[in-house]
């Protein structure tokens, strides 16, 4: 982007920030009409591009709006941001992302929790930049930094307009049809993605996925809520447990999503301090239920035969071992090694269940881009592509909608299943 463009587009950030200001002054609202059609029912190719130009204007005018509201109401906020340490501003910014990911992820969608989440967020931001600057012998104030963040946002949607404008005249008219309705429904749900993206992506708190994996990053995506599904279902068991089940089930969704993330940000903070053996226990229960934990760790994807097989030859080498060694090579001696070799392995294995579960998600990543790189032709690829991240999101939708926990787990396991089969493909 050429400099004299980035001047344009935060001139016209500060004029609408001004603007709006002035209309909050009045008690006015910058309310765009809503489109009021049977989008299935318009088969005129030109009235659906229409309709659909003025869905992404009115959605990206109302992030523009939440966006202004939530820097000028994140000022009082700010005072409590400025005592914190970066450490602690940049836990509570990955606290306030795991928040909006579950409010995106509920049934009730409250858009004042949500502006609430994104409005604490600014407040985190600002600061963080503005101590950014400072550091860096820059001085920038507050306000600055706001028409920057509007500027950001601006320049997202431009993008974002002119990727979903392109060649709309060789759309047919379904194609059309789908893309008034997506971006219709994308504003109903409030969930301001683009406000969030510049908001998060700041200080590095958004999505991190690499250029590298641009055209499937709808399939990482995919892949990676799922995880997080099946991790949440982790914490809420542990929670149950600890608070009981009926209790559990008498707090409001916003009441387990900040509990949820609680227990999360206090699992990884543990690790990150190397005290495993603390985080392990926040699983104590869950992790004597061999069956759920074996599920999620794959423990369950080994037959007896092929576990039988594995034994056999861990003896095997022990004997060899034992016998150059001159030490006892009976079967009740081996036997017992390889029985404590087996408890120890399974120990380390689940010292930290959700590691664990990032590893799996890290092989899986890697097994479906090679299977979609050994695809014969681009046609085929974006076949296999589009049918992975229906199953994944599929699963994901089923694990959300189980009350058990293994029952979950049960669907990664399936889900490794299939991609063993997708490897051969």
């Amino acid at each position: 982007m050429s400099e004299e463009e980035k001047k344009r587009q935060q001139r016209l950030a500060k004029e609408r920030i001004s603007a709006a200001r002035r209309r909050r002054a009045e008690g006015k609202e910058d309310v765009s009409e809503k489109i009021n059609m049977d989008v299935t029912e318009v088969e005129d190719p030109v009235e659906l591009r229409e309709a659909l130009g003025s869905a992404i204007d009115r959605r990206h005018r109302n992030e523009r709006e939440l966006m202004m509201k939530i820097l000028d109401e994140s000022t009082d906020i700010r005072e409590s941001t400025k005592t914190m340490s970066k450490e602690d501003r940049d836990n509570k910014l990955e606290e306030l992302s795991e928040l909006r990911r579950l409010w995106r992820q509920s049934d009730s969608k409250d858009p004042i929790h949500h502006s609430n989440i994104l409005k604490e967020a600014a407040a985190h931001v600002i600061e963080t930049v503005l101590i950014q600057q400072q550091e860096g012998g820059e001085s920038t104030s507050d306000e600055e930094v706001k028409v920057n963040l509007l500027s950001d946002l601006q320049i997202l949607q431009d993008n974002e307009t002119r990727l979903l404008l392109e060649n709309l005249d060789s759309k047919d008219i379904p194609t059309l049809q789908s893309l008034v309705k997506h971006q219709i429904m994308k504003d109903e749900e409030e969930s301001c993605e683009n406000v969030a993206h510049v908001i998060f992506d700041k200080v590095g708190k958004g999505d991190k996925t690499g250029a590298e994996e641009g055209e499937n990053s709808q399939l990482i995506d995919a892949l990676e809520q799922k995880y997080e599904t099946l991790k949440d279902k982790l914490l809420e068991a542990v929670l149950k447990e600890e608070m009981g089940e009926a209790e559990w089930d008498k707090l409001s969704d916003k009441e387990k999503q900040e509990k949820l993330v609680e227990l999360k940000m206090k699992e990884k903070k543990l690790r990150q301090e190397g005290k495993d053996d603390e985080a392990a226990a926040l699983f104590e229960k869950l992790l004597e239920n061999d069956q759920v934990i074996g599920q999620i760790l794959g423990d369950e994807g080994k037959d007896e035969e092929q576990s039988a097989e594995e034994r056999e030859r861990r003896k095997e080498k022990l004997r060899e071992e034992r016998e150059a060694q001159g030490l006892p090579v009976d079967e009740e001696t081996l036997d017992s090694l390889v029985d404590q070799e087996e408890k120890e392995k399974k120990q380390k294995r689940r010292r930290n269940v959700l590691e664990n579960l990032d590893m799996m998600l890290e092989d899986e990543k890697a097994a479906l881009l090679r299977m979609l790189k050994n695809q014969h032709s681009h046609i085929e690829q974006e076949k296999q592509r589009q049918l992975a991240i229906a199953k994944l999101r599929h699963d994901q939708r089923r694990m959300k909608r189980e009350e058990k926990l293994d029952s979950a787990a049960l669907i990664i396991t399936l889900g490794k299943e299939a991609q063993e089969f997708h490897k051969q493909k």
